[in-house]
């Protein structure tokens, strides 16, 4: 783990450099840090050894079904883009399609931060991906759905444009490479519709929000029901995790109440962004143990390196401001800490290893 920890100090250092107009190319140093961390490892992460011998028994096929492979050790079918992506760099191996990825993953949250993120604040978004172990830790192992994440963060363009046909599009092809994709489309509604949010939508999203919290555990059995009916896939339930507790709600309602009041003071066309990373806190109490609201988390997430920092310039006040970085900082803090603890992570991230072990 300690190599995580120099990466964050590297890359955090260079984004914090990259703060001034004349060093703004910092941050693609930044990425760089990242994508050999992420292009040179072997066997680091949870999945990575099955998606190696899922690579393998793909290309030990004569003719390769690609809408009808299933996933080793799995009941259902592998996506079929990521069956051809595994066909497709058969002549080249594992190793390089891992590479590829890394580079695809840097590319499109490099476009994320460098287009979205204020400058001042590149160093606070590459820190918090890196250290919070729901951006690049649990991605890098998770890699189908992260091809998703990446084309679903590219596709955010469109979405604030309101340009719906291309976002459609871009969300169906990411898809193809994880289904649970699709669960982004019904966001065309919060694009298209513009809110006012008054004081009702504000107590009222809080409300929800903490019913959520501390009650919402009553409906689990019927949202466990009417997942299993139309979304078999992800009818399991999660680890609950540690977010129940008094903290974790805490720092939930801090964020959603300051986004919900800084929403009407951001621009309409960055809007957007700040009802998707509404919605994720409002759900985040359910996503920790429904499945499918767990994906949808993994897409929703990446939008707060964009929201914290356009949160932070709206804040007058430098105490509270800085109050506020400092919070997020030491929530992604435990949070890794918490994830090295887990007998489900810890042990495949303990120890970092490259490539250069398995030639």
């Amino acid at each position: 783990m300690i190599v995580v920890v120099l990466l964050g100090f590297f890359a955090t250092i260079s984004a914090f450099i990259a703060r001034k107009t004349k060093y703004v190319y910092a941050l693609k140093i930044s990425f760089m840090f990242v994508f050999l961390f992420l292009a040179l490892r072997y066997a680091y992460g949870n999945d990575y050894m099955s998606y190696y011998d899922t690579f393998m028994a793909i290309n030990q096929e004569k003719k390769v079904d690609f809408y009808n492979f299933k996933a080793l050790n799995g009941p259902s079918m592998l996506e079929p883009g990521w069956v051809l992506l595994c066909w497709l760099f058969k002549p080249f191996g594992f190793y390089v399609m891992v590479v590829v990825l890394a580079l695809f993953n840097c590319y499109a949250y490099y476009h994320l931060v460098s287009k979205y993120v204020p400058q001042k604040y590149y160093w606070f978004s590459i820190f918090i991906y890196i250290i919070n172990p729901i951006f690049m830790l649990i991605q890098l192992s998770a890699m189908r759905q992260a091809v998703a994440i990446g084309i679903f963060l590219i596709s955010i363009d469109f979405l604030i444009k309101k340009d719906i046909f291309k976002y459609i599009i871009l969300i169906i092809v990411a898809s193809l490479f994880h289904s649970s994709a699709l669960l982004m489309l019904p966001l065309v509604i919060i694009s298209i519709y513009d809110i006012n949010y008054n004081k009702f939508i504000f107590i009222f999203s809080i409300f929800v929000y903490v019913f959520a919290a501390f009650s919402g555990n009553i409906f689990l059995p019927y949202i466990d029901i009417a997942v299993n009916n139309y979304f078999p896939k992800y009818s399991s339930y999660v680890d609950p995790g540690k977010f129940g507790s008094g903290l974790g709600v805490l720092y939930g309602f801090i964020v959603l109440a300051l986004v919900l009041y800084f929403i009407k003071y951001e621009k309409s066309d960055y809007s957007v962004l700040y009802k998707v990373l509404i919605l994720s806190i409002i759900i985040m109490p359910l996503s920790i143990h429904i499945n499918m609201l767990g994906r949808m988390q993994m897409y929703f997430q990446p939008i707060a390196l964009v929201v914290y920092p356009l949160v932070f310039l709206k804040i007058n006040n430098a105490f509270i401001r800085n109050i506020f970085i400092c919070m997020i900082v030491a929530f992604a803090i435990r949070s890794v800490f918490l994830f090295i603890e887990s007998d489900v992570w810890g042990p495949y991230y303990l120890e970092y290893n490259t490539i250069i072990n398995a030639l």
